[in-house]
This record gives structure tokens, sequence and C-alpha cells, in this order.
């Protein structure tokens, strides 16, 4: 029986692009600091790359600020107060344009409705106020979700198997009876490297095994369909 759903964000839930909302959202942040474009541009850029390393002893949000202020010679609470500051402000303006998928909600209603538990699975490097916004644009954020990803939250992001494991881990779930819906091969197909059962929504790739793939809109009925074939001894894992 699949316990949990866990869903991607961007243009899973809503068509966006991410890395315009990251440009833009570190653009501001470097003002903000003091910091010349160039120069917070390259600390960025080591910060990003010791979040996607493994460090189990230091949450992503933790690691962040301490590499930032570590490349920039600024005080660690200095960038911690900055950053918190500003991800708690308003963040209506960054990662412009994006388009509602009017069949985001409905579907996540649908799972939930069908029991079963709903984490909305971006990798985790914002803390909650960005994720927030893009949830509110994607017009699912007053959903009833067991788990936002935020960076203060989690040691590992996406497409390390440990962010997967762990995540289940916080909502009390085994990866075996989760299942992760998302449109990036190489940030969401890995979720099969913990364990997870997945739903492939994007474009298809050439010689890629996609695995379970489809329309957004037809995921509840997919997922309603592996339960009936799990309670009937027919299902085989792929």
């Amino acid at each position: 029986m699949i316990d949990a759903v866990f869903f991607d964000l961007d243009n899973t839930l809503l068509q966006s692009d991410g890395d315009q909302f990251l440009e833009d959202f570190l653009g501001v942040l470097g003002q903000r600091l003091g910091v010349a474009s160039d120069r917070f541009s390259e600390a960025s850029m080591v910060a990003g790359a010791a979040v996607m390393s493994d460090h189990p002893d230091a949450t992503n949000h933790e690691l962040l600020v301490s590499t930032l202020a570590g490349e920039l010679g600024l005080p660690v609470k200095q960038i911690d107060d900055s950053v918190r500051h500003f991800e708690a402000a308003e963040m209506g303006n960054l990662g412009l344009p994006w388009v509602l998928l009017p069949e985001a909600r409905q579907v996540v209603q649908a799972v939930i409705a069908q029991g079963k538990q709903v984490v909305l699975a971006t990798s985790p490097i914002y803390l909650e106020g960005p994720i927030r916004e893009r949830m509110r644009r994607a017009n699912v954020d007053d959903l009833d979700w067991t788990l936002v990803t935020t960076s203060d939250r989690l040691h590992s992001a996406k497409p390390h198997a440990r962010y997967f494991t762990e995540a289940a881990q916080l909502i009390g779930c085994s990866p075996a009876a989760c299942v992760m819906v998302g449109d990036n091969p190489f940030q969401d197909l890995p979720a099969r490297k913990a364990g997870f059962l997945t739903y492939f929504v994007g474009q298809a790739l050439p010689g890629l095994d996609t695995g379970p793939s489809g329309h957004l809109k037809d995921f509840p009925e997919w997922l309603q369909a592996q339960d009936i074939r799990q309670a009937s001894g027919t299902y085989k894992p792929l």
C-alpha cells in the first residue's frame, strides 16, 4: 500500500523557471548584504556545491550560511539574519513569469482524499518563505501538507538518495510505501535509489527509462490502481 506521495514543485505543480527564481533571489540577497554581484555570485556557487555534497551533521541552511560567511568574510550571524529576514519577506517579484496549472490543486486534493500523506518535495535550498510563495502561485499552499522540505529541516538535497530517505523518515514512512511525482528525470527519478516508486510527468528523453509516466491529471487514477494491485497480490515493483 502506498502511504505517501511526494510532489515536486517547479514544472510539476507550477509551470515556472526555478533557475530564474534562484537567480533573482541571490541577486537581491547579495544587494541586501552590500556585496558586489560578481563576488556574491562566486560565493553562491561555492555554497551551492557545498549543499549538494554529503553533510549529515549540518542542515542545508546551516551549511549554506556558514559557507557564504566564510567565502564573503562576514559573520555567520549577519548572513543568517539577512537570509532569514529576506526569506520571510515578500517574494512576489522573484522568478517571473509563471503559469498556474489548474489541475495541480485538484490532483493533490484527490490524493489527500485517498488517505495519503502528501509532501511538497522541492529541493530544499530555501527556508519556508520562498517555497510557500511558489506554493501560493500553484494554488496549493493551503492544502494539508504533511511536510514541506525546507533547508532548515533537511541535511541533503536532490538528487541524493539521502534526501528522499530522510524526508520519508520525517513523516514516519517506509521509502517502499512512497511515490515521487516529478518532471525532472535527473532530480526526481533518483528517488528509486532510495526505494521509492516514481511517476514521471516530464518530457521523455531518448534511451532513458522513466518507468511509470503520464500526465499529472491522471496520477490519482494510477495511484489508486497501484493500491488495488498491491491488495490483490498482483503487484510487481518496477
